[in-house]
């Protein structure tokens, strides 16, 4: 401890794991977070040289949700800034060109910043929360978190989270698997109308046989043995589809960057339908734009376990992590997430105008090459993400709310909980007609919204994290009721919009 300085107060026992991981071989990686043996017992907290058996949903999400730290070494700001930008790019890149029609491209690019705010201030009041509770308490997830402050009904609680947010999730994400697979195969075989093989090529049926035959096999094999593929490819399929979207901009110039506006919008409407508008001066319009940045900015279901790979100052290993790097982590990582939103929602946007759909890859013509693989690509992209983390999420959370927590999960059983946890949401999205916009828009107000406001507040309210004054400890039950209002304005505003629709 460098003669008689005192450790950091809540920080001081992790010297020993320090120490511990310093001595561990190289060439294995090292866990964090407690592991599950076989029998369900807790085993030691660091130099694990195996995978565990992760039967929990909340454990399978934390441990799935990145692409970093291999051989255990722990990682600098600038590869934690990229993990916190890749763990919120998605589905959302795509939707959210969407936004921008219900509050237009200004009130909408203005969103991007607020919203970026909000959600780089939930991650402020978690790593504040983490620094004000007892180094005994494991702060490497929310479910440790929640643990330490809240006990067991707190787990039970995150788990029923868990199960909500991945069935909402799977249910989003197989209407636009059956419907971009659809459309690539209809253009590849072109079938007879009405024969055998076009009625195999329609959604609901590749919908099952993805799920059969790709998305329910891989994600029973073992965990070492195809996340990190599954990680990269389905960065790279990301990367791809936003390259897309960039390509088939109407570009008038590149230097200075010039778009003509609604070009690629269909012929045949009036001239005002394909105006670009600046802002829709409507409180409504602005609560049923709210489910979609909340969906896109959902850095707090990842951040805690990113934040756990950051470098402990090498002077002193019994500090925590230093809080200009967390700080550092946070901005770079939101400003980069915020400017990809805001280029790819503009670009978008300025494509199709009024006119644009909920998924933008949808509006462009299936004769273009690169769009209809840009769908091929979005397919592949989807199947991956719910192999990799939803699928056992939603499995491993059913288990532990039947089961208990930290109960081994035979093979038998996970094998029967797959089935399952595939043919709900199927069920639901064929019923749905394949549709986004009402799973998407129900999971990011109930339960996105609680990762993002109620979930941090609480914590943070309850360690008393930004001091004990009352107006320290009012600013995150503020944060909280905050949230716990738009979540139910937005749940609101989505169910009169369904019920409007099917009427």
């Amino acid at each position: 401890l460098r003669g008689s300085r005192a450790p950091h107060p809540s920080c001081g026992s992790r010297l020993a794991g320090a120490a511990a991981a310093a001595m561990a071989p190289t060439g294995e990686p090292l866990l964090g977070a407690a592991a599950i043996d076989d029998d369900g017992d807790p085993s030691q907290e660091v130099g694990i040289k195996r995978r565990p058996r992760l039967d929990s949903g909340t454990e399978e999400y934390e441990h799935r949700v990145l692409f970093v730290n291999k051989r255990g070494k722990r990682l600098n700001v600038a590869s934690c800034a990229m993990n916190l930008v890749l763990c919120q790019l998605g589905l959302g890149t795509l939707a959210m060109p969407q936004s921008y029609v219900i509050v237009g491209w200004v009130e909408g690019s203005v969103l991007m910043v607020v919203f970026a705010a909000v959600s780089g201030y939930a991650l402020y009041l978690l790593d504040k929360t983490c620094r004000a509770l007892p180094s005994s308490a494991k702060s490497e997830s929310i479910a440790g978190l929640l643990d330490a402050l809240y006990g067991t009904r707190g787990a039970y609680a995150l788990e029923l989270l868990m199960f909500l947010l991945s069935l909402g999730v799977m249910c989003a994400y197989f209407g636009p698997i059956g419907v971009e697979l659809s459309t690539f195969a209809q253009w590849w075989l072109q079938p007879e109308l009405g024969g055998a093989t076009d009625m195999w090529l329609q959604p609901l049926p590749l919908r099952l046989i993805s799920a059969a035959v790709f998305i329910g096999p891989i994600s029973l094999l073992p965990e070492r043995n195809v996340q990190g593929l599954i990680g990269a490819v389905a960065t790279g399929c990301t990367l791809f589809t936003m390259l897309v979207v960039a390509a088939q901009a109407p570009w008038r110039s590149f230097f200075p960057p010039m778009l003509d506006a609604c070009a690629g919008a269909a012929a045949g409407h009036e001239a005002a339908d394909l105006e670009p508008v600046t802002s829709v001066p409507s409180f409504m319009a602005l609560v049923e734009a709210v489910p979609l940045f909340v969906f896109s900015y959902n850095a707090p279901t990842g951040f805690l376990p990113i934040r756990a790979q950051l470098w402990r100052p090498q002077s002193d290993p019994s500090r925590c992590v230093g809080r200009r790097k967390v700080l550092a982590v946070i901005l770079i990582g939101q400003g980069a997430v915020c400017l990809n939103y805001t280029l790819t929602a503009l670009m978008g946007y300025m494509t199709f105008c009024g006119l644009t759909p909920a998924m933008v890859l949808d509006g462009y013509p299936t004769e273009l090459r690169l769009p209809l693989m840009g769908r091929l690509v979005l397919a592949v992209q989807l199947c991956l993400v719910l192999t990799g983390v939803w699928l056992p999420l939603n499995r491993g959370a059913m288990w532990t709310l039947a089961r208990g927590l930290h109960v081994h999960m035979p093979f038998a059983i996970r094998l029967i909980l797959t089935v399952v946890s595939i043919g709900i949401p199927i069920t639901i999205s064929t019923l749905l007609g394949g549709s986004l916009t009402l799973p998407l828009g129900l999971t990011s107000s109930v339960c996105l919204t609680m990762f993002m406001f109620v979930l941090p507040g609480a914590v943070a309210y309850s360690a008393r994290a930004l001091g004990h004054r009352p107006h320290q400890r009012a600013i995150p039950l503020m944060f909280c009721i905050f949230g716990v209002l738009v979540a139910a304005v937005s749940t609101w505003r989505m169910l009169a919009s369904a019920s409007r629709a099917t009427s």
